[in-house]
C-alpha cells in the first residue's frame, strides 16, 4: 500500500500537481461515484494560464 502511494505522490509530482491536493480531490470524486482521474488528467483539468 505505501509503494502505491508513493507512485502516486511520485506521478503528481512529474505532472506538477500538488499531491495533497490531487488525493483530497481524488478520494471526494470516489466518494460521490464520480470516478477519478489520474495525475495528468487532474493537471490539464487545473491548468492556469499567465497571460501576461
Amino acid at each position: 500500500m505505501t509503494a502505491i502511494l508513493y507512485s502516486i505522490c511520485v506521478s503528481c509530482t512529474l505532472c506538477g500537481v500538488d499531491p495533497k491536493e490531487y488525493l483530497s480531490e481524488t478520494i471526494m470524486r470516489i466518494r460521490n461515484g464520480r470516478g477519478f482521474q489520474l495525475p495528468y488528467a487532474f493537471a490539464n483539468e487545473h491548468e492556469t494560464f499567465n497571460l501576461i
